[in-house]
């Protein structure tokens, strides 16, 4: 669910005279994976008009529940200002067999169907269970409300039943349980192992304003116990702990990824939006480990500062087996820095603090020692339009890592191919035409499936390896904060 910052920021402060170039050759990236990813159609379009969904997958089929089927909110021209009208809640299961592009459809039941339409659910699959928790809408009553229910979902009967047009009893390949824990929409679920993670996020009551009094960020990482006994039975939980980070854990809409760290299972979490009061995008990732005996800890990392793609996005895990190098790819979404001609090669990023939509795409590198290098590619190799923002990635399995179920990729096993590697597919989100949307100008959801290519091995001056220091680009945003800050507190 994405705002843009309060109105009077773009009076004060459209942009700063704040540049990123690229690195000059014989950089510390020597021995470090080096690639690019690029973005194309593919020639065979079912079309899957969604953003802000969830989705699982058993083989070839995948399953798409949830999200909306028109674009950024507050700028449809039929209902303006109206942030999230029923209309567009996706009220059907989608069914998309990869192998042949052809997709299967059906509704939503109803004991089901004002959570499962809802918007910004987390989501996590284990094995045949696809859990979903929380989500915001309009109920069947007219209120608007964040979900409290934790729904499984056994995949691999749901989408048979659905592929042969066996619908009438959807609803026996579910299970269901209430609890004010899963009350939280714009965050994650993701796993290490057995061990569940509800990663920040927001509860919201009553229709949707930026900053209203229903408005509550949960702050906080909840680890969670969830279990099932298969097909016919519902879900049970448990919390184990609850790690509170305050303002740097206020965070929703937010890009977390699966991640090897050390060579052990780790979760990282990138950028977020808003930092309270001034409503920027966060700059400090966060890492999530668990120890051997269960132990967990949120590191937040200080020192790096995250200049692009802060908004969720599709997004690629790859690790490097041979250097111990983690990258996390965002696919576009939103962005403080971003390029302003992405016809002109020579274009800089610059900050803005209206916070656009963005076409490029970002790599966050973690070398084997900890240094981390943020990589974005140059405007030449930008997307064609304005994609990524609330859509999903779909990873090869042949290339994925020792069989990780999180979808992590290894990077030893994809091919040096001097076109590139077609590594998976970026479905559905958010299409833009323009940097920042408006009712004369509003976004819509992508229909278009792409194809998703590494190429390997590319020399340093492909790509731009943001220079400047983090000390100094933490300077001026926090300057920029302060600014805001001061006017804000005089238009109160």
């Amino acid at each position: 669910m994405k705002n843009k910052i309060l109105h009077f920021i773009t009076t004060i402060l459209c942009f700063s005279p704040f540049f990123v170039h690229a690195q000059q050759p014989g950089s510390p990236l020597d021995g470090l994976p080096l690639y690019l990813l690029s973005v194309e159609k593919t020639s065979t379009q079912p079309g899957i008009p969604l953003q802000s969904f969830c989705v699982g997958k058993i083989g070839n089929d995948l399953l798409l529940v949830g999200g909306r089927t028109n674009g950024f909110h507050g700028t449809d021209p039929e209902n303006p200002g109206f942030q999230f009208p029923v209309k567009y809640n996706n009220k059907q299961f989608y069914v998309l067999d990869m192998s042949t592009m052809r997709k299967y459809t059906a509704t939503l039941p109803s004991a089901y169907m004002d959570q499962l339409s809802s918007t910004n659910m987390q989501a996590c699959q284990s094995g045949n269970a696809l859990y979903l928790c929380g989500g915001y809408g309009q109920n069947s009553s007219g209120s608007y409300v964040t979900y409290s229910s934790l729904v499984v979902i056994y995949l691999q009967e749901m989408i048979a039943a659905i592929k042969r047009y066996d619908t009438l009893n959807l609803q026996r390949y579910m299970g269901q349980a209430s609890s004010s824990n899963f009350m939280v929409t714009g965050g994650e679920l993701t796993n290490i192992g057995s061990s569940y993670f509800l990663v920040m996020g927001q509860r919201y009551t009553g229709p949707y304003q930026l900053n209203a009094a229903g408005q509550k960020y949960t702050n906080s990482i909840v680890q969670l116990n969830l279990s099932n006994g298969g097909v016919g039975t519902n879900p049970t939980a448990s919390v184990v702990r609850s790690i509170n980070g305050g303002d740097q854990f206020h965070r929703r809409d937010l890009c977390v990824q699966p991640i090897i760290d050390n060579g052990t299972p780790a979760i990282g979490v990138f950028g977020g939006v808003f930092t309270p009061v001034t409503n920027l995008p966060f700059l400090n990732p966060v890492y999530i480990t668990q120890a051997t005996n269960g132990s967990v800890k949120a590191s937040i990392n200080q020192s790096f500062k995250q200049k692009t793609n802060q908004y969720d996005c599709a997004r690629v895990s790859i690790y490097d087996p041979n250097s111990g190098a983690m990258s996390v790819n965002l696919i576009g979404g939103i962005s403080l820095y971003a390029y302003k001609n992405y016809d002109n090669p020579n274009d800089t990023l610059q900050i803005d603090f209206q916070v656009p939509f963005v076409r490029n795409i970002t790599t966050i590198l973690k070398a084997r020692n900890g240094r981390m290098f943020e990589l974005v590619t140059f405007p030449q190799n930008c997307m064609p339009t304005f994609l990524g923002a609330e859509a999903k990635f779909i990873p090869l399995d042949q290339y994925i890592y020792r069989g990780d179920s999180r979808g992590i990729l290894d990077y030893s096993r994809i091919p040096n191919d001097p076109n590139g590697t077609i590594i998976g597919y970026m479905i559905g989100g958010i299409k833009a035409e323009i940097p920042n949307t408006n009712i004369m100008h509003p976004s819509v959801t992508n229909s278009d499936i792409y194809a998703v290519r590494l190429k390997r091995s590319v020399n340093l001056s492909e790509v731009n390896m943001i220079s400047v220091s983090d000390e100094e680009g933490g300077t001026k945003v926090k300057a920029a904060d302060e600014k805001v800050k001061s006017q804000y507190e005089k238009e109160k």
